[in-house]
């Protein structure tokens, strides 16, 4: 299986970047206000997606693989 990643230019403090990629909070801040789960390494996090009206349209499961702050979030996705 292929690889796939993302590297994104972001004017932002690391620490910053850091907390919305590996806490819930963070992540439902930007990408899915339906961020649900443990954002710990070992962790699951379900992302799921809704029309404006509430009805859900989709989503996905991602492992938490590794954390180092400041540098690094992996993640695998499970199922979705």
């Amino acid at each position: 299986m292929v690889d796939i990643v993302h590297r994104v230019g972001i004017k932002a403090p690391a620490s910053d970047v850091y907390a919305a990629l590996s806490r819930i909070d963070g992540l439902a801040g930007w990408w899915s206000q339906a961020a649900t789960g443990d954002s710990k390494v070992g962790g699951t996090i379900a992302f799921r997606f809704h029309t404006e009206a509430g009805e859900e349209i989709g989503g996905f499961d991602m492992d938490v693989l590794e954390l180092t702050p400041e540098q690094k979030v992996r993640w695998r996705v499970k199922g979705g």
